[in-house]
């Protein structure tokens, strides 16, 4: 007997947001039969207004207009919240939950990260209640889904208990659960960190064996550069996973880093596609080859590049100096983009340079080295598919950079990207002057 086709879809905060987002969203999902699974971010807006509450519990203003807002929406789509009998929707249980959590929060002792994941997994239970309720699909608690660690804020997944999805898909046409929140065995609730809900996608496509994974958004596909940068920036049709990982990994804001990752080696193709714009082609990706002549995909940039150089005083004993180094950006949690090192120095970059200076790392490096900081700079990355192998690209790069100094430049660790630090100040320049020699002629 033929496996019957599925279809995955994640619908991200700006896709359940607004009454005409739903709306959208509805007619997507009845218009593709084969669209059994919806996996829903929280709406835009509620995870940060639920980290500033986890801060302080005190501040239930916060809480109130997360509650405002759902309640808003569920009267725009004309649920009944509260039926004339008296009897609470799920909506209005969740409200009362999370007053009461936070209640609980402000009198007794706490363990904050636990505290931390439960609250937020709040925005997509909401998410999860509305749509349930409005598409009348059935719901399936990822806490029993997604089995995690218990490193709250950065859970790993352990294990996805597909049955349980299956088990649902035989009773309901459509079946919906929450990204980005996991379980502990024990049944704690963790969370994936921000941005998890593609990657909760991925993780159940790939344990459904899902002909494909939708993943919907504001945007129509994945651009060959932020179009907020370079107006002229376009969606790229076709990309290869490996490239778009990178592309994701290098600062690609429209996919998770992690998000391909579980489908690797599988027969689950990604579309990435616009709420708003169903009708637009968006990018597939997939283990194919990449479509187009340039060997430039797309461009990326992450401002906010700190360098820190070790300067190593004596040369003498320096074996195991990289493996302390790194055991204490272990330690501290830290993690670096690049990494380059000569007989005396070794130097690593790194985005959220608040890191360094709100834990003793510094300190505790300069027992091993001479430490220098250098602030200020941005990362741009040239992404397309076995770029390396093909040397024009850098030559011409390298012509188009004439006059600027390049403090670093990174390629070789990866066949699939080209890399280098300049200053902060003349980057939207040059991404724009590459973007225009590399995207625009094609």
């Amino acid at each position: 007997m033929e496996r019957e086709a599925l279809i995955v879809a994640k619908f991200g905060g700006t896709s359940v947001g607004s009454r005409e987002a739903i709306l959208q969203l509805r007619s997507i999902v009845e218009k593709s039969p084969k669209l059994r699974v919806i996996v829903v971010s929280a709406t835009s807006g509620t995870t940060n207004e639920l980290c500033a509450l986890a801060e302080n519990p005190h501040e239930l203003s916060i809480l109130e207009r997360v509650i405002d807002r759902h309640l808003k929406l569920a009267n725009e789509l004309k649920l009944v919240v509260i039926d004339q009998h008296g009897h609470r929707s799920k909506l209005y249980t969740l409200f009362d939950e999370m007053r009461a959590y936070c209640f609980a929060a402000q009198v007794e002792k706490i363990n904050f990260l636990l505290f931390r994941d439960h609250l937020l997994s709040f925005g997509e239970a909401l998410s999860v209640a509305l749509l349930s309720e409005y598409l009348q699909a059935a719901v399936v608690d990822a806490r029993e889904l997604i089995i995690t660690d218990d490193n709250f804020g950065e859970a790993t997944p352990l294990e996805v208990k597909s049955e349980v999805l299956r088990e649902a898909l035989l009773y309901s046409q459509l079946v919906i659960t929450a990204g980005f929140i996991g379980g502990t065995r024990a049944g704690t609730t963790t969370t994936l960190g921000r941005g998890g809900s593609d990657y909760s996608a991925a993780l159940i496509a790939r344990a459904l064996n899902a002909d494909c994974l939708q993943i919907w958004t504001d945007v129509s596909g994945v651009y060959t550069c932020d179009p907020r940068s370079v107006p002229n920036a376009k969606s790229i049709p076709r990309m290869n996973q490996t490239v778009a990982a990178e592309l994701a990994f290098w600062g690609a804001k429209v996919l998770h880093p992690a998000t391909l990752l579980p489908i690797f080696n599988s027969n689950t193709k990604v579309w990435v596609g616009n709420t708003f714009a169903p009708e637009e082609a968006g990018t597939w990706i997939d283990s194919g080859t990449a479509v187009g002549d340039s060997a430039v995909q797309a461009i990326t940039f992450r401002p906010s590049q700190t360098i820190v150089t070790l300067i190593r005083v004596k040369k003498h004993n320096t074996y195991g100096f990289l493996a302390r180094v790194f055991a204490l950006l272990t330690k501290h949690k830290i993690s670096v983009d690049h990494v380059t090192t000569s007989e005396i120095s070794t130097s690593f970059t790194v985005y959220e340079p608040a890191m360094l200076t709100a834990s003793p790392i510094l300190e505790e490096l300069s027992e091993l080295a001479e430490v220098k900081l250098e602030n200020n700079f941005a990362l741009i990355s040239l992404v397309g598919q076995n770029i390396i192998d093909r040397p024009h690209a850098l030559e011409e790069t390298w012509k188009l950079l004439n006059g600027h100094s390049v403090r670093s430049l990174y390629m070789g660790a990866s066949k699939n990207n080209i890399s280098f630090l300049i200053a902060e100040s003349i980057a939207h320049t040059i991404v724009k002057k590459l973007h225009a020699h590399f995207l625009e002629l094609y």
